[in-house]
């Protein structure tokens, strides 16, 4: 027990197996909980991503969005990720692009 009543006794609590899992949590997690899911928080409509998606745009490609180059992947997906972009003809690419894990709560 976590301190949070479970669902099954009417309270918030989705996971009462897990301590890491209750309503109003605001770390990020890149593994599943002890319920083997990536809800973190409790929510109802289900586990927030960290990232969204890369963009580059503006005057010679000045506004940047970190971010996953191509889409924004599930929680625990390895994808590319970039911060920074380069000014091509009308195009702004990243320039830079690491793996990393997407992390949810």
């Amino acid at each position: 027990m976590d301190g949070y009543q479970g669902t099954q006794c009417g309270g918030p609590d989705c996971c009462d197996i897990d301590p890491a899992v209750h309503p109003g949590v605001t770390m990020w997690f890149t593994q599943k909980n002890n319920c083997q899911d990536y809800n973190y928080a409790c929510l109802s409509g289900g586990p927030v991503a960290e990232w969204g998606s890369w963009a580059c745009t503006g005057v010679a490609c000045a506004t940047i969005t970190d971010g996953f180059v191509g889409g924004t992947p599930g929680c625990g997906v390895m994808a590319p990720w970039a911060n920074t972009c380069m000014g091509l003809t009308n195009m702004c690419n990243p320039t830079t692009t690491q793996m990393v894990q997407q992390a949810c709560h």
